[in-house]
């Protein structure tokens, strides 16, 4: 997970500079992730709020500004009078520098063809600047911070930067009130440990099995292509198998290896089939994969099984085979967002806006939202060599709170897997992540379905009623 170079400490300083109490902040835009691009830090950064820009210099000085109205793209200049200039490293060493504006201008340059802007610091601007040996040369300007504008604390323009607009990367930070649950000490284990064991996989295996409920719950998986959730098919079908099984087809290409709207029946060592349907979707990409319409329908049962999609010709109702009514088991009952631990925060603008808007259709429709956490053992050495002892790495532990914060769901619902890719043989401690996961999932979905059935048996004994009054009347009139 790529959550930004601030350290605790920066955001401590920082923090205490804002002086409005505890603050959250979240990485919106980074230029050696992103790339030095006005356009790109406009997308991801306008209209999202109170700001924090941060310069990291080749030469080890930290400094920035933090602007608490919200960037746009209108070309002109705004008044910030909370605006104020921070400087947190100077050649290496610890500073905690504050320069307040002294309001006696517009503070805040908002322009589609500048990056972060103001008068104490401009950063860049024009077309895109390109790294060279991993250094950024910006064409920015200082030529504000003077007297007259800022309460410099007797500092100089070259006390700011050291005379030097070489930086290794620029960041915009969203500042929230709130605490910063992610970067907490937490408690370890920060959620009760199973044993990575042959005898509790199949303890969980065999409680799987006794659940019998009268519809097959359907559970639906979501996310970016490359996240791993054909993978998650494989290794679940796998752990319940209690041997290597390969149901989806996984790929590495540039696009998704899943285009169709594919249905999996999970079979034990027996055979026996688990009472679940386990839904694949494609990947979504900045381009392609399936957007909130197609979702929506998804969700409400419209889409037939093996329904291939076409980004060219989006599913509508005169597509072949569209359920028109659904019952309770084409609905979904448990969403499943399925996200790469490694990257979190640094996947692709396009596809962060896409995933919340699909957590809104989601959420919207009532239906139950649980994340997968994949590649969990790439997370740190740690995880990828004691992954039985997963629940007990504060590492991981950050990352679920973190994760859950982004999506706006309680933790426990937030799951670290492990697929299986380079092993051939499957093992105790990715099978017991993978049980733990579904079991939860299941049951989280059978709890929907009993509020459906519910809803459905009291519309349908309304209906009963209004047809029984309805035959009365008719009859009452006839007899008269």
């Amino acid at each position: 997970m790529y959550c930004g170079r601030l350290t605790e400490e920066d955001m401590d300083d920082i923090e205490e500079m804002i002086g409005e109490g505890r603050k959250r902040f979240t990485l919106l835009y980074s230029i050696a992730r992103d790339a030095c691009d006005p356009g790109i830090f406009h997308r991801r950064c306008d209209n999202k709020g109170p700001t924090v820009t941060m310069l990291y210099n080749a030469q080890k000085s930290l400094l920035g500004f933090y602007t608490s109205i919200d960037w746009q793209s209108d070309g002109s200049w705004k008044a910030d009078r909370k605006n104020f200039l921070i400087q947190l490293r100077y050649l290496g060493h610890r500073r905690f520098t504050k320069c307040l504006t002294k309001g006696a201008t517009g503070e805040i340059l908002c322009s589609k063809t500048y990056g972060p802007y103001s008068r104490a610091l401009g950063c860049f601007s024009g077309k895109t600047l390109v790294p060279e040996n991993g250094e950024f040369s910006l064409n920015s300007e200082i030529g504000g911070f003077t007297a007259t504008n800022y309460d410099t604390n007797g500092l100089s323009m070259s006390d700011t930067n050291n005379q030097c607009t070489q930086v290794i990367d620029l960041e915009v930070y969203s500042i929230a009130d709130g605490e910063r649950l992610w970067h907490r000490d937490i408690e370890c284990p920060w959620r009760t440990q199973p044993q990575s064991v042959a005898e509790n996989v199949l303890k969980m295996m065999e409680e799987l099995l006794a659940i019998k409920p009268p519809i097959k719950p359907r559970l639906l998986l979501l996310g970016p292509m490359g996240a791993g959730k054909s993978s998650f098919v494989n290794t679940v079908a796998t752990a319940v198998a209690g041997r290597m099984v390969r149901l989806a087809n996984c790929g590495t290409g540039g696009h998704s290896a899943t285009v169709k709207y594919s249905s999996y029946r999970l079979r034990s060592t027996t055979g026996s089939p688990l009472d679940i349907k386990l839904c694949d979707t494609p990947g979504l990409e900045m381009t392609q994969g399936i957007d909130t319409s197609e979702l929506r329908f998804l969700l409400d049962g419209n889409v037939p099984k093996n329904y291939e999609f076409n980004p060219a010709q989006h599913i509508s109702l005169k597509s072949q085979g569209f359920v028109f009514e659904p019952k309770v088991g084409n609905l979904v009952h448990c969403v499943a967002m399925v996200v790469d631990a490694t990257t979190v925060e640094a996947m692709p603008g396009g596809v962060q806006d896409q995933l919340k808007r699909f957590k809104q259709v989601v959420f919207e429709k009532g239906i139950p939202l649980t994340v997968l956490l994949t590649k969990v053992d790439k997370v740190n050495d740690d995880a990828r060599q004691k992954l039985d002892d997963i629940f007990i790495n504060p590492v991981v532990g950050k990352l679920v709170y973190r994760t859950a914060d982004l999506f706006g769901v309680p933790p426990n619902v937030v799951f670290p897997i492990k697929n299986y890719e380079r092993e051939v043989e499957s093992g105790a401690p990715v099978n017991t992540l993978a049980l733990v996961a579904l079991k939860s999932m299941v049951v989280i979905a059978i709890d929907q379905m009993s509020k459906l059935y519910d809803v459905e048996r009291v519309e349908c004994k309304e209906n009963k009623q209004v047809l029984f009054t309805e035959s009365l009347t008719k009859h009452r009139k006839v007899k008269v």
